[in-house]
């Protein structure tokens, strides 16, 4: 005789989903399952991101997701073109999500790269206008697997991998022999502002005073040194020194 399956009258059975982006999000009363890609480009589309400003690009791109909430799922970049896929909520009006990450984006560039304002002529780093396509919750796996992919090939990134890269959640004793391997002014610096070995947080403005360098020098060696840190423990080499980091082809078109 076959098992039973429990089911609250009226109501279908519920079943397992087979990807995370199958599961139903809930905020307040609503539910929800909202996917977009964006893409845009930078200023009359020269090749600013270069091996020295994408690692500001994607932090500043980190910060901006999880100001507003948006949910990063996967990137790919060409040096004069930004592909995004996010995930966001239903109050969310796309034209806010774009600008929302443009406008922050470019704002952090420029405050921890003057030069880019000298080079550019002024402070518009990217080209006015977008494309943005919203993506059914079936097709998000396989495109996150094809900028994968990609990545593999022409060393595009996906975001999941460096958003899964977290020192808090590092084993005990892997995290410090990784640390052991750095040098002591940047084994401090990750500590204070990431709050290990029972540091608390601190900003960038504080551990900037406290060693004094400038806010810019210490979001440089942040970068460099949790860039170092990733390919210690997670064996994801974010870069290779003899090839060009960013390269290939739009994918919001296939």
């Amino acid at each position: 005789m076959p098992a039973e399956r429990k089911q609250t009258a009226g109501q279908p059975a519920r079943q397992t989903a087979r990807s995370d982006y199958e599961q139903v999000h809930s905020s307040g009363s609503s539910g929800y399952r909202l996917y977009c890609l964006v893409t845009f480009y930078t200023r009359a589309r020269q090749a600013l991101l270069d091996e020295e400003v994408v690692p500001h690009f994607l932090r500043a791109l980190r910060e901006i997701c999880q100001q507003y909430g948006y949910q990063l799922i996967a990137y790919y970049l060409k040096p004069n073109q930004v592909n995004l896929l996010v995930s966001y909520k239903p109050m969310v009006a796309l034209t806010d999500l774009v600008g929302n990450i443009k406008r922050g984006t470019a704002h952090r560039l420029f405050e921890a790269m003057p030069r880019l304002e000298r080079r550019i002529g002024k402070r518009s780093f990217w080209a006015e206008g977008y494309y943005v396509e919203s993506v059914g919750y079936r097709q998000v796996d396989s495109i996150a697997h094809l900028w994968q992919a990609r990545g593999k090939r022409n060393k595009a990134l996906l975001a999941s991998q460096i958003e899964a890269f977290d020192p808090l959640r590092i084993e005990v004793k892997r995290l410090e022999s990784a640390l052991a391997q750095l040098l002591p002014a940047e084994r401090a610096l990750i500590k204070l502002l990431h709050g290990l070995n029972g540091e608390r947080i601190h900003t960038h403005e504080e551990v900037a005073e406290m060693l004094s360098l400038k806010v810019e020098e210490v979001r440089q060696i942040e970068n460099e040194v949790l860039q170092r840190l990733r390919e210690l423990l997670t064996g994801v080499r974010v870069r290779a020194e003899s090839e060009p980091m960013l390269e290939g082809g739009d994918t919001t078109n296939e």
